[in-house]
């Protein structure tokens, strides 16, 4: 990945890779050599790697919106606003807006 990034910061486009083993083992070489027979579901595999990723772009999304997703909506709260200054701050606007979802985990008895 760091010569992709490297190439990145140089070009538009990234540089074709050609997948190339060379096997020197004392038995004979029997593993699948297709990238997708690897996967226990081939096709699914190679759809979801070949086609264009999922972006969740938080700096779009409303604090709102993304509380309202729970348990995910925590982890993307804090990856929003990590680089506030005032750490503590954060903390606390956090857990006034996650109160009700810890509330109910512990209700759930998630957190003793």
């Amino acid at each position: 990945m760091l010569l992709c990034e490297r190439h990145k910061k140089e070009k538009t486009k990234l540089p074709l890779v050609y997948n190339l083993v060379i096997y020197n083992g004392k038995e004979v070489y029997n593993a699948p050599r297709n990238l997708w027979d690897l996967f226990t579901d081939s096709m699914i595999a190679k759809q979801l790697m070949t086609s264009d990723y999922q972006l969740v772009d938080l700096q779009s999304m409303s604090n709102d919106e993304i509380v309202r997703k729970k348990h995910i909506g925590m982890l993307e709260y804090m990856l929003k606003h990590i680089h506030q200054r005032d750490m503590l701050k954060l903390w606390e606007e956090f857990l006034i807006k996650f109160k009700h979802v810890l509330i109910l985990d512990k209700e759930k008895g998630i957190f003793t």
